[in-house]
């Protein structure tokens, strides 16, 4: 049996990074955190200001109080914005349970921030959609602990067909989510 012998090269794919290798994307990531996690809290504080119905969270409302409600068009017959507040989470699973949903977010930034720092520092487009992820999670997170609901206001929909409402933080999460399926389908994560 020979034994191959291992170069510099070799040696160096195969240590671990340094701490300083890990937060070499630090910068970016962090940019992409605050730049959606704002962006997330100024549209959801526009949908409270110019969607949001003076009589939201009265215990009756009238047809006509509903259909009078405000909506913006953007693409007819496919987009529009229209005020709503979940209290559950996606798809109104667990209404409710703002506490659970709470710790769970909590949990969940907490376990992205660690697997953030595991990721291989080459690896950007990873790093840069778990802060996406990361961003969208707060951002709702933020919103169930001091609404005790999520602010959604974007409709997509197919004639009398529609998506359940969501928000840029939903849009964020769903975006970083698929760019990691990706970059684990291509064998890379």
């Amino acid at each position: 049996m020979t034994e191959e012998k291992k170069t510099p090269e070799d040696e160096e794919q195969t240590s671990p990074p340094t701490p300083s290798e890990r937060l070499s994307f630090w910068p970016v990531s962090l940019g992409l955190f605050v730049f959606w996690l704002v962006a997330d809290q100024l549209t959801k504080l526009w949908a409270i200001a110019a969607l949001r119905p003076e009589w939201w969270g009265s215990e009756f409302v009238t047809r006509e109080q509903w259909e009078a409600m405000r909506v913006i068009e953007i693409i007819p017959g496919f987009l529009q914005l229209r005020y709503a507040e979940n209290p559950g989470a996606a798809f109104s699973l667990l209404d409710g349970h703002t506490g659970l949903l709470t710790a769970v977010s909590v949990v969940a930034s907490l376990a992205l921030m660690i697997y953030w720092w595991f990721l291989p520092p080459a690896e950007k487009w990873a790093r840069g959609a778990v802060a996406l992820i990361l961003s969208g999670a707060v951002g709702n997170l933020i919103d169930r602990a001091g609404r005790g609901a999520v602010v959604d206001f974007i409709d997509a929909y197919i004639g009398q067909y529609h998506w359940p409402t969501f928000n840029v933080a939903d849009s964020c999460i769903v975006v970083g989510a698929a760019i990691l399926a990706i970059r684990f389908i291509q064998g890379k994560i």
